[in-house]
C-alpha cells in the first residue's frame, strides 16, 4: 500500500472519528434539554424532541459508529453511558406521563400538556420502527442500544390508565 493512500486513510478515520464525537455531544445536549422538559411538565416539547432526535439517531448509527463493537474499555463505557441516557429519556417521558396521568385521574384537572392516547400510541409505535431499524445491528434489547420492552411497558400502562378512566369531555 502506498504511503499517500495510508495516509488520506488515516486522515479519513481521524476526521470520521471526530465527527463521531461532535455528534455524540449534539445528542448529548439534546438528552439534557429533554430531561429538562421533561422536569418542567413540558411533556409535548420534550416528546417532539425526543422523537425528532431519536429518528436522526437512528438514521445515523453506523456514521457515528454506534453499531460497531468497541475494544476499548473506555470508549465501550461512553457508548454504554450513551445508550443508558438515551433510554432514560424514553423511560422519563413515560413515567412522567404516568405521573401526569394519575394527578389528572385524581384531582379531575386534565392538563393541556398532557399526552394524548394517539401521541403515546404513535410514540410507541415508531419507537418499535426504530428497534426494527436498530435489529440488524443487534442494538435492541440489550447494553447498548434501544431498551424497546422497558420503554413500551410504561407507554402500555399510559394508554391503559387512560382507556379505563377516559373522560367523558375529553379525548386523552
Amino acid at each position: 500500500m502506498a504511503l499517500s493512500q495510508r495516509r488520506e486513510e488515516a486522515r479519513i478515520q481521524i476526521g470520521f472519528q471526530e465527527v463521531s464525537v461532535q455528534g455524540l455531544e449534539e445528542y448529548k445536549r439534546l438528552f439534557r434539554l429533554v430531561f429538562q422538559d421533561i422536569k418542567s411538565r413540558q411533556i409535548k416539547k420534550a416528546s417532539n424532541e425526543l422523537l425528532e432526535g431519536s429518528w436522526r439517531l437512528v438514521n445515523s448509527v453506523t456514521a457515528l459508529g454506534l453499531h460497531e463493537d468497541v475494544d476499548d474499555e473506555t470508549k465501550r463505557n461512553e457508548r454504554l453511558e450513551f445508550w443508558r441516557d438515551f433510554n432514560l429519556c424514553w423511560e422519563a417521558l413515560g413515567q412522567r406521563q404516568k405521573e401526569i396521568t394519575q394527578m389528572a385521574l385524581k384531582t379531575g384537572i386534565w392538563p393541556g400538556d398532557m399526552l394524548s392516547t394517539d401521541i403515546i400510541t404513535s410514540l410507541g409505535d415508531q419507537l418499535v420502527a426504530m428497534c426494527d431499524i436498530l435489529q440488524t445491528h443487534g442494538l435492541v434489547d440489550y447494553e447498548m442500544g434501544i431498551w424497546e420492552e422497558q420503554i413500551t411497558h410504561i407507554f402500555i400502562e399510559c394508554i391503559d390508565l387512560l382507556a379505563r378512566n377516559r373522560p367523558k369531555s375529553r379525548e386523552f
